[in-house]
């Protein structure tokens, strides 16, 4: 799909909603930055 500032992002299914949703892969080296892992 993307990749931006070292994530992917992945289009995917989500069964049990029926609906497209968005995977984001985050690097190793921001996996423990709450800033990083908090949704907008």
């Amino acid at each position: 799909m993307s990749s931006l500032c070292m994530t992917t992002v992945w289009q995917a299914t989500d069964t049990q909603l029926n609906r497209q949703v968005g995977l984001k892969i985050l690097p190793d080296a921001g996996a423990d930055d709450p800033d990083r892992l908090a949704l907008p």
